[in-house]
């Protein structure tokens, strides 16, 4: 809606009928923005005062949240009330008292939006199947609005941790300090399609069992970014910082400087995927060091030391290793053919990230030690006589590809 447009509306609402403008007032309310009917003053200024029961019925099944600016009557009408929370839950705020308690209402608020619940009376806060509706409708944070039976209940508390792992806050302080009950929860908050908060289940947890061995390793085993939430004495056991890598290679970064320096765990940890960055400085200027990680993972040079990236000396052994170090580099060392060369002997396949921007220099001198780099160039490239001919020169069958 533009801007004219809205002003003129702006204008006119002040002198909507309720009968002779029900029109206007249906385009309106079709919008779905609350907020946008205010700004009109539409509701607030009329329906107070609109003695026609049926466009108040109306309007409430459009729109639940004008219960609000609806006479007092209609706050007392149950059939009204739960049409208006069916249509919008948090309307529940703005009904009777009396019907905060009425379950059948509570139930179709809930049922609508599960964020109603906490607008539900004490009794019905002590109601599981409402609790679990709530967390299904909304999620596990509404917990912090159930009784504390509710919250000591161990189906209640894990279907609201495997809906988010914030709702861990909200659980019985017995469950926290629950070890088997953690873990339970953990697992079945990653077995779902999208773990939510995942963290949070072990940040939670009670501080004994942050400094409990056992307790880290079962949960490592399964998540290893809760390492960060362990003591200190337990993110310097290299067992343990082990198990955590091994499931979540980047919980590398949450391990004791101390073991930072050690160079078979930082090793492991590149090898499954985790940057050269968590390393400790020491092993990132240690050239033998990062050559080693580069075999495992190309990436591994982009968080090399400044002296060691601009040695060229240093660039054509990580090629040697690790082809795919092409295109770590920066533009100017990638498009040179000796550089190319030395990537294409080890990797062919880096033709398919490079793209228009192999050098024809280098293919052709590849072609001669490495034919197979012929499956790898562009349809355009394997015109060219020569390439062609240093490849099956090489190996007669590089035609094939």
């Amino acid at each position: 809606m533009g801007r004219r447009t809205r002003m003129a509306s702006s204008r006119a609402c002040g002198y909507l009928d309720p009968v002779k403008d029900i029109d206007r007032i249906n385009e309106l309310l079709s919008l779905r923005s609350y907020q946008h009917l205010l700004s009109f003053s539409t509701l607030s200024d009329w329906l107070p005062r609109c003695t026609d029961s049926a466009l108040r019925y109306s309007i409430l099944a459009r729109w639940g949240l004008a219960l609000q600016h609806c006479p007092q009557p209609d706050k007392e009408d149950r059939r009204r009330v739960r049409l208006a929370v069916s249509s919008e839950g948090r309307a529940l705020e703005f009904a009777a008292e009396k019907f905060k308690d009425d379950e059948g209402v509570v139930w179709a608020a809930v049922g609508n939006d599960g964020r109603a619940f906490r607008l539900a009376s004490e009794r019905l806060r002590d109601n599981y199947a409402l609790a679990m509706r709530a967390i299904e409708r909304a999620d596990g944070e509404v917990l912090q609005h159930a009784s504390q039976r509710l919250r000591s209940d161990v189906s209640v508390a894990l279907a609201a941790t495997f809906s988010t792992g914030k709702a861990t806050a909200y659980i019985a302080s017995e469950l926290r300090a629950d070890p088997e009950f953690l873990v339970s929860a953990l697992k079945l908050n990653l077995s779902s399609r999208r773990p939510v908060m995942t963290s949070d289940i072990v940040a939670n947890a009670a501080p004994e069992l942050l400094a409990n061995a056992d307790f880290a390793e079962e949960v490592l085993r399964e998540f290893g970014l809760a390492l960060q939430y362990f003591s200190p004495a337990l993110r310097a056991d290299e067992s343990l910082a082990r198990a955590a890598v091994a499931s979540r290679p980047h919980a590398l970064r949450f391990v004791s400087t101390e073991l930072t320096k050690n160079r078979s765990l930082v090793l492991d940890a590149i090898e499954r995927g985790a940057p050269l960055i968590h390393a400790h400085e020491s092993l990132r200027v240690d050239c033998g060091f990062v050559l080693d990680a580069i075999e495992q993972n190309a990436y591994a040079f982009v968080h090399a030391s400044p002296e060691l990236r601009v040695d060229e000396t240093f660039k054509r052994e990580a090629l040697t290793r690790n082809g795919m170090v092409l295109l770590n580099l920066n533009t100017q060392d990638r498009l040179k053919p000796s550089l190319q060369r030395i990537a294409l002997a080890n990797a062919p396949h880096v033709l398919l990230e490079l793209g228009r921007w192999s050098s024809m220099i280098a293919l052709r001198a590849c072609a001669v030690t490495t034919p197979c780099v012929l499956a790898y160039t562009r349809q355009e490239d394997r015109s060219d006589p020569e390439l062609v001919m240093n490849a099956v020169a090489s190996d007669g069958r590089a035609l094939a590809a």
